[in-house]
């Protein structure tokens, strides 16, 4: 019997929603040339009815002095495609290894202690991800995007959840989904704001 897949690619908008730069270091979040060829991502894919994967948020500035954001898998791959089936068990570990930012802190109410799906302050350097498009619930350790705050420095947080039997096969997209900073001040896009967060 065939099954559909799915796919969860990638999606992080860095160029219109970049953030202050850091000091120069090694592009970890390289981009194609204009009008070059894009490489196909990694592929990574479940085994057996399940996807462990550790992927660590990462910044670079590239020589144009341009802010950087990306994942790179355990393997040193940017933002790899994780191809799953309807039923198949994603746990993914996240890790925060953007420096800690100075600047703006929002508070955001109803914050838990960090550690759990509270996180502690909002900064420009906290991320979390979201599942777009996945039926999944909005649940600590599954897609929930109010209050799931990863920080720098923090241990790493573990994404839990089983694609549902009835998921259609399509294209989806992770991405971080940090609400909030959409109205601060901080260099962000007309584009941006309605696509980024």
């Amino acid at each position: 019997m065939f099954r559909f897949g799915l796919y969860l690619a990638f999606a992080l908008c860095s160029l219109a929603c970049g953030m202050s730069a850091q000091n120069g270091s090694a592009d970890v979040c390289p981009r194609g040339v204009m009008g070059g060829v894009v490489p196909e991502p990694a592929d990574l894919r479940s085994n057996e009815g399940v996807l462990r994967v550790e992927l660590s948020y990462r910044k670079s500035v590239d020589a144009q002095g341009q802010t950087r954001y990306c994942y790179i898998d355990q393997d040193g791959h940017q933002s790899p495609t994780l191809r799953v089936r309807p039923g198949d068990q994603i746990t993914l570990t996240l890790r925060n290894d953007v420096p800690i930012a100075t600047g703006a802190v929002h508070r955001m109410s109803g914050h838990a202690s960090p550690g759990d799906c509270g996180g502690g302050p909002m900064t420009a350097a906290s991320t979390n991800l979201h599942f777009h498009g996945l039926s999944i619930p909005p649940l600590c350790h599954q897609d929930e995007t109010i209050k799931t705050l990863v920080q720098p420095g923090s241990a790493p947080f573990e994404y839990s959840f089983r694609i549902p039997a009835d998921q259609p096969p399509g294209l989806y997209w992770y991405h971080p989904h940090v609400h909030g900073f959409a109205k601060a001040p901080i260099a962000k896009s007309r584009a941006c704001r309605s696509a980024c967060w």
